[in-house]
């Protein structure tokens, strides 16, 4: 599962749990937060936080998700 959340701290983040080590964990990163050394700050969730969820598909995501990171 990809998407975007926007949590109630009114944050918002893109997730995904599709990557390969644990599928029971949504790995996320703040679109919003400054890159340091090229690379943005993971964050790892046991279960999605509340807020508003928009999934999308990660390798054809819509134009209204205008903001993707490097997930490698």
């Amino acid at each position: 599962m990809t998407g975007t959340i926007k949590t109630r701290s009114g944050k918002t983040f893109v997730f995904r749990n599709d990557h390969g080590f644990d599928s029971n964990e949504f790995w996320a990163w703040d679109i919003h937060q400054s890159p340091i050394c090229d690379r943005l700050m993971t964050h790892k969730w046991k279960k999605l936080p509340k807020g508003i969820i928009t999934l999308f598909d990660i390798e054809n995501p819509p134009e209204t998700v205008g903001f993707i990171p490097m997930i490698k």
